[in-house]
């Protein structure tokens, strides 16, 4: 067979391999490969499927190669195949996996004999290959990146190889609590997960609250590694966001305690995708947290809990026309009780400290937004235009219009 033929039949098969694992039906791609190719033949009732690599946001973010590098390093897995084909005695078909924020490689692998096939040893042999690869290509380790390589089970049907790369697929999304160069069975990857709830996380994070405000730090550092642990151990992404809701609320709320302008940096830092592994989250939050107990200890006088009580109520209902009488009373104390406490402990007024927060929320909204001015207004609670570009002002030396022109990105 001449060399444009056999490239045209790999390209074919290349074809239908992504078509079955994207869910085609049979009798369709029965007739699709009929329609391509007369000597087009895939048996998907004796095989097994590899998955491997790693997700295309860490190909491009962390590890910052290109589609050249990928192709290079299909290459280099596809060469290693066929030299493992001699050895093993089976038949490869390849696919390149780009969806879903994906940039893997699936490898149908086919027994030529009776013979069983060692698919832990070929996988095992993919996956160093691949870390090879990804290190050559970066010239440097990323420490918490590594290649993951997945197999599945005997495949008896063609029904049989779709669920089986499903399973592969929803496997393989879950190495952000398993990151660690490795190749193993699909079902063996996620057999160790654990039943976490919620509930059972949440009397840690106000522990961890309570143990920033008191500065220690060891503690601190243990009850974060506990939490990311728990989490490690659930696999739940579910649960894993619930929780970093839990933190962003305790730490905005400390930000508006402490008045410091760290909104931007939290929800950076909150933002989950932009880790390989949960040990990489670990590290950043611990980070922040350390930000914040240095932030702490400048902060000269114990906010007691009427006034964090004071600030939540705040940070919930500033998009409102809130007054000092409506805020006391849903603290059940009275106005000038209130008031004469919040200037104490946090330095400022009280009906200050709202029109700080409503001006740095609409600088957020100026820069970030195409909203009108007025319209900005309304969703940081002032009604007044007149009013809310002459607060503005007050508090940033430039009109609203003039802020947005130096900030918009």
């Amino acid at each position: 067979m001449d060399n444009f033929k056999q490239q045209q039949i790999e390209t074919c098969k290349r074809y239908i391999i992504n078509e079955s694992l994207f869910g085609q039906q049979y009798d369709q791609l029965l007739e699709m490969m009929q329609e391509m190719n007369v000597e087009l033949k895939i048996d998907f009732n004796n095989c097994y499927l590899i998955l491997a690599g790693i997700e295309k946001r860490f190909y491009n973010s962390k590890l910052n190669l290109n589609r050249e590098n990928y192709l290079d390093i299909f290459a280099a897995v596809k060469y290693l195949l066929v030299s493992l084909e001699q050895t093993y005695e089976f038949e490869k078909e390849m696919s390149a996996v780009n969806y879903d924020s994906s940039k893997l490689i699936a490898v149908m692998i086919t027994p030529k004999t009776s013979k069983e096939l060692p698919i832990p040893i070929i996988a095992d042999q993919i996956q160093k290959k691949l870390q090879q690869q990804f290190i050559e290509a970066r010239q440097v380790k990323h420490p918490y990146l590594s290649s993951i390589t997945l197999y599945s089970e005997p495949i008896v049907s063609y029904a049989h190889f779709q669920s089986a790369f499903k399973q592969l697929r929803n496997s393989h999304r879950l190495v952000f609590y398993k990151m660690r160069p490795c190749s193993m069975q699909a079902s063996m990857f996620i057999k160790d997960r654990q039943n976490v709830k919620l509930i059972d996380l949440i009397p840690m994070v106000q522990k961890l609250q309570q143990n920033l405000l008191d500065g220690k730090l060891e503690n601190m550092r243990f009850i974060v590694h506990e939490i990311m642990l728990s989490l490690k151990r659930s696999m739940d992404v579910i649960l894993t966001y619930d929780i970093i809701s839990e933190l962003k609320k305790m730490l905005l709320i400390l930000n508006l305690q402490f008045r410091l302008d760290f909104e931007e940096r939290i929800n950076e830092v909150l933002r989950l995708e932009q880790y390989c592994a949960i040990e990489e989250f670990e590290a950043s939050l611990f980070n922040l947290l350390l930000t914040f107990c240095q932030f702490k200890t400048e902060h000269k006088a114990a906010i007691s809990p009427l006034i964090i009580n004071t600030i939540q109520y705040v940070n919930r209902h500033y998009q409102e026309s809130i007054s000092l009488y409506e805020i006391a009373d849903a603290m059940n104390v009275s106005a000038s009780y209130l008031s004469r406490v919040f200037n104490a402990e946090m330095g400022v007024s009280l009906p200050y400290f709202i029109n700080e927060l409503r001006i740095r929320k609409a600088k957020h909204l100026l820069c970030e937004t195409n909203l009108k001015i007025g319209e900005i207004a309304l969703q940081c609670g002032m009604q007044n235009v007149q009013y809310f570009c002459m607060k503005f002002k007050q508090l940033t030396a430039m009109r609203p219009q003039e802020y947005r022109q130096i900030n918009q990105k």
